[in-house]
């Protein structure tokens, strides 16, 4: 499947620098698409680098987490230059701001393999589109002429090879993000106790079945201690929508079907040990590197119960 083998170089920096970042709940940070059997190029055998949205934190956290995986790049054959491929369609893609253009600064500066090589734009939204010329005048002219905006996969599509495609560009691998994170922290002798137990769909669907039939789905009411009904703010803190969530692993899940059924599928996962849990009287705020969810408990029978479980959580996860 894999064609280019990592040669025997030392990384200076480690991914439990940048651990928090990769994950599958993360929805910014930047890989080099490597495995155990080596790494997914494109069709000149260029080592590909995947940036899910655009990285995120301090100046310094953005810093090690683009250098990590350039570094982890030049493990393999980079003569013909690097693929960084940046997929638009995720909520930290943003124009650059200050401490992006840093990073420009600091890629064109330290890593050359990067100056004449493409960088794929993918999925770009309709209104970035739109400005997407302005906000090159922010980028290093040196990689700014190597950017390549594709209006459908198809075109980008020709410029990746069909074994090395995920499946999300209409391929078959797939790559799973936190085994990745686990593979490098396992092989750079870290630990891996940063990565909360991912949750699977069966996982789900058992303890869904669990709560069905201790309990009747259609009644809403306190069914058990890991599930319980809120009502959600908007973006805008004004209209509240009711919402099914349910707690596993330090995870909250979050369900917008409210009916308790093993067919039910959440629509969003929270990780509380990256996130900041607060609570007040009634309210409960999750603050993730994102976005904020605000949610109201209504029902005075669950009051006791959300207040018990979520305390419980902030005082392990502060511990």
């Amino acid at each position: 499947m894999f064609v280019v083998k990592a040669k025997n170089k030392d990384c200076k920096k480690r991914m439990i620098d940048i651990s928090k970042y990769v994950n599958t709940c993360s929805d910014g940070c930047v890989i080099c698409l490597e495995t155990e059997e080596g790494c997914l190029t494109d069709v000149c055998d260029r080592p590909i680098v995947l940036s899910i949205g655009i990285v995120y934190g301090t100046l310094e956290e953005m810093t090690k987490q683009v250098e990590y995986a350039l570094q982890r790049a030049r493990n393999y054959d980079v003569s013909n230059g690097v693929c960084t491929v940046v997929e638009c369609n995720h909520k930290s893609f943003r124009f650059p701001e200050k401490n992006m253009k840093e990073i420009f600064d600091i890629v064109r500066f330290r890593y050359k393999e990067c100056i004449d090589s493409p960088i794929h734009f993918i999925s770009l939204p309709m209104f970035y589109r739109i400005g997407f010329n302005f906000a090159l005048h922010f980028v290093p002219s040196s990689l700014s002429k190597n950017i390549i905006v594709h209006k459908n996969l198809s075109t980008f599509l020709k410029h990746i090879p069909y074994k090395h495609r995920l499946k999300r560009w209409n391929g078959t691998l797939d790559f799973d993000v936190d085994e990745y994170a686990k593979w490098r922290c396992k092989q750079e002798n870290t630990t891996i106790s940063l990565f909360s137990e991912k949750i699977s769909v069966k996982c789900v669907q058992e303890s869904l079945l669990e709560l069905q039939q201790s309990s009747n789905s259609k009644v809403m009411s306190a069914v058990a201690d890991g599930i319980f009904y809120m009502e959600k703010y908007d973006f805008w803190g004004k209209n509240k929508k009711r919402k099914m969530l349910m707690v596993v692993k330090n995870c909250v899940l979050i369900f917008d079907d409210t009916k308790i059924s093993t067919t039910n599928v959440y629509s969003r996962k929270i990780n509380l040990n990256s996130a900041n849990v607060q609570i007040e009287g009634s309210d409960l705020r999750i603050d993730t590197k994102l976005r904020c969810f605000r949610f109201y408990c209504a029902s005075f029978s669950e009051y006791e119960r959300f207040q018990t479980l979520f305390r419980g959580i902030v005082d392990h996860i502060n511990v």
